[in-house]
């Protein structure tokens, strides 16, 4: 059962993380998120890439790793079943 869509970026597994905030249920907005998951250290280029959707919105391809990682510092039930699907995956 696929909870969280696994794409193709750059020939790499890639999750987006507009997709992953929505299933997280994230309240904190989505740009303010990010910037607070980048400030724990994330590497631009290694662990996630910038996309342009359009002109308005910006989304992020992460690495399936830093997804799994991303999901697990939420400390919730959503952010433990996401972690274990990464797992798996």
């Amino acid at each position: 059962m696929e909870l969280i869509k696994i794409n193709q970026s750059n020939g790499k597994q890639a999750v987006s993380a507009r997709e992953l905030h929505t299933f997280l249920e994230i309240e904190t907005r989505f740009y303010d998120w990010v910037k607070r998951m980048c400030d724990y250290g994330f590497v631009d280029g290694v662990d996630y890439s910038k996309m342009s959707i359009d002109n308005q919105q910006v989304d992020y391809a992460l690495t399936v790793s830093t997804a799994k990682h991303w999901s697990m510092m939420q400390r919730t039930p959503l952010g433990m079943k996401a972690r274990q699907y990464f797992i798996d995956v």
